[in-house]
């Protein structure tokens, strides 16, 4: 029963104010870097540059939030740190996802044992089911592990066929984790 002296406007408040207090599922996944035109030919099938998918990729294992800055001149990004390495950025497609962001940008990227320096174990593929929202270019998921390398030549090569939501990777750890 309303007390009298609430009133209808202040339960018709009341009622707004605790309907927007819910768990936050935002998925936001973004990035401001820009890619170069001539870079247009790593845009998975959804028009998503790479630095968009990488943020996708790396934010299933945040729920859904991650943000891909864009690279100032003379600096590249780097792996994950030891106290935030996860199975999302521990694998061979987010480095090249990232790599291949880094060079839309016309920035330089490391190599993935720097990148994978971290990581307790590495996987070649992706280990988590694709994020809804996103799509995979074939491109990313490249032999690095034996060049130590991503291939920007051999990712135009191989074209813009993606993996989508529900496809996901087999859980494949690099053998035997990869250190700097």
């Amino acid at each position: 029963m309303i007390p009298s002296h609430l009133g209808w406007s202040s339960l018709a408040i009341l009622a707004t104010g605790l309907l927007s207090i819910r768990p936050l599922r935002a998925t936001a996944q973004q990035t401001s870097a820009v890619c170069l035109s001539q870079y247009n030919w790593m845009d998975n099938s959804k028009n998503q540059n790479p630095c968009l998918v990488a943020a996708y990729v790396q934010g299933a294992c945040s729920g859904g939030q991650f943000t891909v800055d864009p690279l100032a001149v003379n600096t590249h990004y780097v792996g994950p740190y030891v106290d935030e390495a996860n199975v999302c950025e521990c694998n061979t497609v987010t480095y090249s996802l990232v790599s291949a962001c880094a060079i839309c940008q016309n920035r330089t990227y490391i190599a993935w044992s720097s990148w994978s320096t971290n990581c307790s174990t590495v996987y070649t593929g992706y280990p988590e089911t694709i994020p809804g929202g996103t799509a995979i270019p074939q491109w990313a998921y490249q032999d690095v592990t034996s060049t130590d390398d991503f291939n920007a030549t051999l990712a135009d090569l191989t074209g813009v066929p993606n993996r989508q939501p529900p496809y996901l990777s087999p859980l494949l750890p690099a053998s035997p984790p990869l250190r700097a």
